[in-house]
């Protein structure tokens, strides 16, 4: 199916390709939409485009092997496991779920002055066995003499169908990958071609892009999406510039495996504080790990500071001493905070990391572009308006997001920053030393700085020594005591965000998002609200539900969740819409009429877009029996006593309430009616249809 705004570029004639991987021994020069790069976002983007019939062409400069070798990104917020879940096909997103190591080996953020459990200072655990829940404070606890439990409150409730996840990102893109490749032998309008580098790119007057690779082919294509990474060569091809802090912090990235036994006690994450090496380890998965250690230039350098032997010293001192390894590879990268002015330009669009960069503290620089890739993916599906209407659209809804999720990546880094002072080691230390020696670059020689700077660096790290050599010194419970007070108090780094996870908004600022950060691990209760999120709903289905709609996601035997309703409505004949779902309040002992397509019907005509239908009938508790749903109607119920409780709308008194649902599961448009029958059917139609234009 493709878009109607993309309809009128016919495809041209095939040749031969030669000398790349592909998915097809022919490939023609003209497609649709190009995605550069090859990462989590772009293959992302290439099964969504899949499962909507829209044809595209994905080129990767890396190979296979070389672009899924280093682990990077490991960590899928909820929504992110909700989009997963509700639009890929079960098989992969099954894949997906037994890819991960189970949920004990990383609950736990590790402290100490090394990784092993004799060493652990501190230890906090996260709620990650289970959904989100409403009124529940996230924030990790410390374990305190062996218990560290997260006490379930009366009045929690569960905000999503789906748990957090832990999956390294190599691992996570080779299952995107498979399933794209996979998905190609069936499609000949679908290519993945790995090893292909876009060497050069012009715009023709008559709006197409003209792409030729090193492999010496060349593409037309009206839309080129770039998810070729923080560095973009296309963002700064079309002159887009990046606003923010480039450099927070440089940083020596260390992939190692163990070669033996893993005999590490579990955890997502080890801060290790020694005075050999200062660095963050995040355990992949068994036997893989990657070390982040702070890095100063140009008074450290990766010739002098970071050769292969002192980083393998490093890397057993962070071990504590005596355990096999392998260091597979290194490499300097430079933390920041940046969001792009545009995240469109001449039918170019930015997704992922060529639209934002974050400190990886929290984990939303991958969550962030996957989302991205959703929301781009549904309105290029739909396309009914020019893709200039689209880029503002798109940059609209995940531009301010971007912002939010920058803003709270920096205070996380922040987080992890008052954990080092508590250990007497204080961030601004380094960059006052480094301002000094700058001054005195006129008469100091470079080397005589260098060797100062390493000087005070190894001052700086003297009551470290301590935590390994005197344990059960003053300085050791001192700096110990310290570490924990801080933990205890919930000031270290969160995993869980449910806020920025779920609770933000398209179409206006979020104001539960408080600049001091003091409610960013609290999980407010949903509510129904124009650019939100669809609040996550247990309903009931009909036992032959699933017969009509395949991609249904049954929680047990008849509940569905009423999250990414447009995603579980869709059909091979309609695989992108919007959803009109009407909440009917019945009163005890009567049944809603059975429900008109008049409404959706409507919407379809005067917004020129799909939509599908559902019916959410609230009914008196304890009745099991839901009325059998339609081909063209959902039907769907859930008990009175729940849907008060919930308290999701401000009028108690509603009997109907119409609501639009994008494709992405945020509300487009909500009417609410006391009195069904007094409001005409094109009232309802003309009153949505317009509330829904303004979050197009």
């Amino acid at each position: 199916m493709l878009p109607r705004a993309l309809s009128a570029f016919s495809r041209g004639k095939k040749r031969r390709i030669i000398r790349h991987v592909s998915t097809q021994e022919y490939l023609p020069t003209q497609t649709p939409i190009l995605i550069v790069g090859g990462g989590p976002t772009g293959l992302f983007l290439a099964n969504l485009f899949q499962s909507y019939q829209i044809p595209f062409t994905l080129l990767e400069a890396q190979s296979v092997q070389q672009r899924f070798r280093h682990p990077q990104a490991h960590f899928l917020n909820t929504r992110t496991m909700e989009l997963l879940r509700h639009t890929l096909p079960s098989q992969v997103y099954s894949n997906i779920r037994k890819a991960m190591p189970p949920v004990e080996e990383w609950k736990s953020f590790r402290f100490g002055p090394d990784m092993t459990s004799t060493g652990t200072m501190a230890e906090v655990i996260h709620p990650v066995e289970r959904p989100l829940r409403a009124n529940q404070d996230t924030n990790g606890k410390l374990v305190d003499a062996g218990n560290a439990t997260h006490q379930v409150k009366d009045n929690e409730f569960d905000l999503s169908d789906c748990a957090v996840g832990h999956l390294a990102q190599h691992t996570f893109c080779r299952i995107l990958y498979d399933a794209a490749v996979e998905n190609c032998t069936r499609r000949n309008d679908n290519h993945i071609l790995f090893n292909s580098l876009a060497t050069f790119a012009e715009r023709k007057q008559d709006g197409l892009w003209h792409v030729g690779t090193d492999n010496g082919d060349e593409f037309e294509a009206p839309v080129i999406i770039a998810t070729d990474g923080a560095k973009s060569g296309w963002r700064k091809m079309v002159g887009i510039q990046m606003n923010g802090k480039e450099t927070i912090q440089n940083l020596v990235n260390v992939h190692f495996t163990l070669t033996g036994d893993d005999p590490f006690p579990p955890a997502m994450l080890y801060t290790v504080f020694s005075p050999d090496v200062l660095a963050m380890v995040v355990r992949h998965s068994s036997k893989e790990y990657v070390m982040q250690i702070p890095y100063f230039p140009p008074y450290q350098t990766l010739e002098d500071n970071f050769t292969k032997e002192k980083v393998q010293s490093m890397v057993s001192a962070a071990l504590g001493g005596s355990h096999a390894f392998k260091v597979q590879s290194i490499g300097p990268w430079s933390m920041g905070s940046l969001v792009a002015e545009e995240y469109y330009s001449q039918q170019l669009f930015l997704v992922g990391d060529s639209a934002h960069v974050f400190p990886p503290a929290g984990g939303f620089g991958m969550n962030t572009g996957l989302q991205d890739a959703h929301n781009l993916a549904w309105r290029l599906a739909l396309a009914t308006d020019k893709i200039d209407s689209i880029g503002r659209a798109y940059q609209s809804d995940r531009q301010p997001v971007a912002r939010q999720n920058a803003a709270l990546s920096v205070r996380n880094y922040q987080r992890v920053l008052d954990v080092m002072n508590a250990c007497y080691l204080n961030h601004q230390h380094p960059e006052v030393l480094i301002q000094g020696l700058n001054a005195s670059s006129f008469f100091i020689p470079m080397e005589i700085r260098r060797q100062t700077f390493q000087a005070a660096l190894e001052t700086a790290l003297w009551p470290l020594k301590q935590l390994k050599a005197a344990p059960d010194g003053f300085l050791s419970k001192h700096i110990t005591n310290n570490v924990r007070q801080l933990l205890a108090k919930g000031r270290g780094l969160p995993l869980l965000f449910p806020n920025h996870e779920l609770g933000f908004r398209y179409g206006s600022v979020n104001s539960s998002h408080s600049d001091d950060g003091s409610a960013d691990t609290i999980a407010e209760a949903p509510t129904l609200v124009n650019g939100g999120l669809f609040p996550h709903l247990r309903a009931t289905v009909h036992d032959r539900a699933k017969e009509l709609f395949p991609q249904l996601r049954e929680l047990d035997e008849q509940k569905v969740t009423t999250r990414d309703l447009p995603a579980q409505l869709a059909t091979a004949h309609v695989p992108c819409a919007f959803c009109v779902l009407q909440i009917t309040v019945c009163h005890d002992g009567t049944t809603a009429e059975s429900p008109s397509p008049v409404i959706a019907e409507g919407l379809q005509r005067e917004l020129e877009l799909p939509f599908m239908q559902a019916r959410l009938q609230i009914v008196g508790d304890g009745r099991t029996s839901c009325l059998p749903s339609t081909a063209t109607c959902l039907n769907l119920q859930l008990d009175r006593s729940t849907w008060f409780d919930l308290k999701l709308t401000n009028d108690p008194n509603a009997e109907t309430i119409w609501v639009v649902i994008r494709p992405d599961s945020h509300v487009a448009g909500i009417l609410s009616l006391e009195d069904d029958d007094s409001v005409d059917p094109d009232t309802i139609i003309q009153t949505l249809a317009a509330e829904t234009r303004k979050l197009l």
